[in-house]
């Protein structure tokens, strides 16, 4: 693994954890908002380790760049990512989403998210082992 790829793979991994301890603190906003980047983030450390970059912020952006260049997904990948990219802005601004984004989130969602987020990272593990 490239030093680039392992940095990133790392953070991802920082972002996991991260969104789990807020999980528990019933931070829910801001566990979405980390399990949004440690997708993102594993999924730039396998765009890196094929030797590309990506200036994107959606996950389903970087699904497809990584379509084209060969990587396989499973049927219905797109979708957990979907889940996730949305947390990217409503988490963190609350004029976008017309009030706290924290009252938008409960555990409920957020265990969903973490599934999805778990979905990616094991993926991308398997892609970069």
């Amino acid at each position: 693994m490239e030093a680039e790829t392992r940095w990133w793979w790392d953070t991802a991994q920082n972002d996991l954890d991260t969104a789990r301890i807020l999980l528990e603190a019933g931070k829910h906003a801001n566990a979405a908002f980390h399990l949004q980047q440690a997708a993102e983030k594993a999924l730039k450390a396998l765009l890196r380790e094929l030797g590309e970059r990506e200036r994107t912020h959606s996950s389903v952006e970087l699904m497809v760049r990584l379509e084209k260049l060969g990587i396989e997904f499973p049927e219905g990948f797109d979708t957990p990512l979907r889940k996730l990219d949305r947390c990217f802005i409503d988490t963190r601004y609350p004029n976008g989403v017309g009030g706290p984004p924290e009252r938008l989130y409960n555990r409920e969602i957020v265990e969903d998210l973490l599934a999805c987020c778990q979905l990616v990272t094991e993926f991308v593990k398997s892609k970069l082992s």
